[in-house]
């Protein structure tokens, strides 16, 4: 992995925890996650987790980047509400993810298409 390749949740997760200076063990334990949980995110192994606020928060970094790498890793452009869509939005199944962003697709609509 290139240095500067970020276009994973794996590679912006090893990213932001080197960058606080964390270990694996230290990240999953601060969040009550398990260890072996948390590592299998680091390596690719398991592409979403229900902890991704809880990460940013503690990797001091917007979570909506963290889980998609778009946008801007400033923290304080993440608000608690689009914290909570995205946790919740990571438990769901990718039928149900899909769902959802049918239903932003109708609000984006209504609205003109300005979001």
């Amino acid at each position: 992995m290139k240095t500067n390749d970020l276009s994973t949740l794996a590679a912006r997760l090893v990213h932001c925890r080197k960058g606080a200076g964390l270990k694996q063990y230290e990240v999953a334990n601060h969040i009550g996650m398990s260890a072996p949980s948390y590592s299998d995110l680091e390596r690719g192994e398991a592409k979403k987790t229900k902890y991704l606020a809880e990460l940013a928060n503690l990797l001091g970094v917007n979570a909506y980047w963290l889980a998609t790498g778009e946008g801007s890793p400033d923290k304080e452009q993440t608000s608690d509400v689009i914290n909570e869509v995205i946790e919740t939005l990571n438990t769901f199944n990718e039928e149900e993810q899909k769902e959802a962003l049918a239903l932003v697709n109708v609000i984006r609509r209504r609205k003109g298409g300005n979001l």
